[in-house]
């Protein structure tokens, strides 16, 4: 199948004009090439089953992660991760290809979607930010170099979360209605007080949802593959489940593309999701050290 024939099934089912532009074109190009990426990722990862250290170790990270999804935590936030992010893009593909009109109220300018992902931020920030007030319940369970190395990370994604938070309000100027400063409103492509919307800081925002669509499910593998250690603390303090690679292939599908709103919804879901299991996480460790003393 060429990529000829998937921009003319492309053009007849999902543009509402029939016509694509080159802009598109050139995303829907990053998109089959992300595609390829993966498949890429795959077969790199099958050649390593020929060394038989790594073949084991991929065998013993699978064989947790099965036991793990038999469980009705993980198996629960694998349903939601995957059909909450394939709901939203089926949901936002729906929408923009103008297949379903009914759905604008959802997409207009601080509507429905906007609405719950700067809540859904603002509610990761305050999740990272309890699990960093909390982290001193497993203190005896990390080094001093590992506790204030995941203590710093908490502080720095918690202000990152807050600051996502406040770019979709526009610092809160969405809610309380203030003149944008003039330097700001001219260098502002929306006229708003934020940052994400500053004309010339357009190519480095393209630049960061490459390396999201590039870099994150490499990290997310290699991390666990790496550890063939599941109940290894500073990792399980740190890193997402493996349970949400659904979600994050559909992220890097979104920022590969530069639909940033998409993006928006499917980031926020993610963090939500990753900072409640870092605070879960930590509130049981501290329950079961506190079972263990009463035994």
């Amino acid at each position: 199948m060429s990529f000829g024939f998937f921009l003319d099934f492309s053009e007849k089912h999902f543009s509402p004009d029939h016509d694509i532009s080159e802009k598109i074109k050139l995303r829907l190009g990053l998109f089959v090439y992300y595609l390829g990426f993966l498949s890429l990722l795959t077969g790199v990862a099958t050649f390593g089953f020929l060394n038989h250290d790594f073949s084991q170790r991929v065998k013993g990270v699978l064989k947790n992660q099965a036991n793990n999804l038999r469980s009705v935590q993980s198996h629960s936030l694998f349903l939601v991760t995957s059909t909450g992010g394939l709901f939203l893009t089926l949901m936002f593909v729906l929408f923009y290809s103008g297949k379903a009109s009914f759905l604008t109220p959802l997409y207009i300018e601080d509507g429905l979607w906007e609405s719950l992902t700067a809540g859904g931020l603002a509610i990761a920030a305050f999740f990272m930010g309890k699990s960093a007030l909390s982290l001193k319940k497993v203190r005896n369970r990390l080094s001093t170099l590992s506790f204030v190395s995941i203590f710093a990370f908490y502080v720095i994604v918690t202000m990152f979360f807050f600051a996502l938070a406040m770019e979709e309000i526009s610092w809160g100027q969405r809610i309380f209605g203030w003149q944008t400063p003039s330097f700001w409103a001219s260098v502002n492509e929306q006229n708003e007080t934020s940052i994400h919307n500053i004309s010339f800081l357009a190519n480095v925002f393209d630049i960061l949802q490459l390396l999201t669509a590039t870099i994150l499910i490499p990290i997310l593998l290699s991390a666990w593959l790496k550890i063939a250690r599941p109940q290894n603390t500073r990792y399980l303090l740190v890193l997402p489940e493996p349970a949400m690679l659904v979600l994050a292939v559909l992220i890097g599908a979104a920022a590969l593309t530069f639909q940033g709103e998409l993006l928006e919804e499917l980031m926020a879901l993610f963090f939500v999701l990753y900072s409640m299991r870092i605070l879960k996480y930590i509130n049981s460790q501290n329950n079961a050290l506190a079972q263990n003393k009463i035994k």
